[in-house]
């Protein structure tokens, strides 16, 4: 069974009772391979650089701004993850933020509890978003206090930023 609007598929129902929309939005975006290490200034709060998409299947991530266009109004499921080398442990705390148009997610790591500086340490974040047609959604991260900057760097699978249409 195939649903199609202007003779383009919407939903396809297989034999099988498998459901496919080809349109439903839906994303994937990870740092450039090779493209070095980002720092990470402390104090300030910065969009993270994901370039690369390793699928955009509606089509509204953009690599040159790394947000996310809400193409309807709905429930989104959104997550990323970033991996912070040298994490200052001087630090007040590290912010992981996805930051929509209507509200801000973030997760939270006070460094101080580090016997040493770890070489690296990944920090995760997921949430279920209300999110209105044209609303945005961004990663970002942010370094409050410490001595030093800490970085993140492009390896892929090391970051990423990722979201779908639930409802």
């Amino acid at each position: 069974l195939c649903f199609t609007t202007n003779s383009n598929e919407r939903v396809v129902i297989d034999q099988n009772g498998h459901v496919t929309m080809p349109n439903q939005p839906a994303f994937s975006a990870q740092a450039t391979l090779g493209s070095g290490m980002v720092t990470i200034s402390a104090g300030a709060v910065a969009t993270v650089v994901l370039a690369t998409e390793i699928f955009d299947q509606n089509s509204d991530y953009s690599t040159s701004s790394y947000a996310f266009t809400a193409p309807v109004t709905g429930k989104y499921q959104l997550q990323g993850h970033l991996r912070i080398n040298n994490m200052d442990t001087s630090a007040n705390y590290y912010l992981l933020w996805i930051v929509t148009s209507n509200r801000n997610y973030y997760q939270i790591i006070d460094p101080d509890g580090f016997d040493s500086v770890p070489g690296f340490f990944t920090l995760d974040i997921s949430v279920l978003a209300d999110m209105d047609a044209n609303d945005t959604a961004e990663l970002k991260i942010q370094q409050d206090g410490g001595s030093t900057s800490s970085t993140y760097d492009g390896g892929v699978g090391s970051n990423g930023f990722s979201g779908y249409l639930v409802a």
